[in-house]
């Protein structure tokens, strides 16, 4: 292995590991904060949705004003 090939920048994350890692921060936030173990992953479920439905949205809305 060449050695700048050491130091080079790994690939880029899929979107499954940042999906993975925000449903990981959401859990963590959400049992510091009350929310029971039975509302966990509904709220989890809930709040990734509409990012999604967010991001959805304002990529549609770009794409009209372009």
């Amino acid at each position: 292995m060449p050695f700048d090939d050491i130091f080079s920048d790994p690939p880029p994350a899929g979107p499954e590991v940042g999906k993975t890692f925000l449903r990981h921060a959401l859990k963590v936030w959400a049992r510091e904060n009350g929310v029971t173990e039975d509302n966990l992953t509904g709220l989890v479920h809930q709040i990734l949705d509409f990012a999604h439905d967010s991001i959805r949205d304002a990529r549609y809305q770009r794409g009209l004003s372009a």
